[in-house]
């Protein structure tokens, strides 16, 4: 069982990773819209945000919580998805969207690594002090 210090870091981490998307989506956004006209072809731009908002960021948010082979599994269901949906009609848009997604997933293992390593293995040589 987890203790409240981990648990409290492990919502922090998923905090960050959540943000770390919101922000990489916002900047790809802002990059797409001054270079390109978007055209739509029966998909608007309505699909990148419901995407990102209902099902990346959520599963971003929930792999801090998950063990690691899940959450990788979750996120390449996702992936794949995104890339037999909408690639062949929105290829731009699909690899921000998947380039958000892999920064923010990047940062929540990157981070969970680093508090496993650190964190957890301080914790447990105080206790033996003690």
């Amino acid at each position: 069982m987890a203790t409240r210090k981990e648990s409290i870091i492990k919502t922090l981490i998923a905090f960050l990773g959540c943000i770390i998307v919101i922000l990489m989506h916002q900047v790809s956004y802002e990059w797409y819209m001054s270079h390109y006209s978007p055209r739509s072809r029966g998909v608007s731009l309505g699909f990148v945000m419901l995407y990102m908002r209902y099902i990346i960021i959520p599963i971003v948010f929930l792999s801090t919580f998950i063990k690691l082979k899940y959450s990788l599994l979750m996120v390449s269901v996702v992936i794949l998805y995104m890339f037999n949906s909408w690639y062949g009609t929105n290829p731009l848009r699909v690899l921000l969207m998947f380039s958000s997604c892999s920064i923010g997933y990047s940062t929540v293992i990157i981070c969970g690594f680093i508090k496993d390593k650190f964190i957890v293995k301080n914790d447990a040589a105080v206790s033996n002090k003690s």
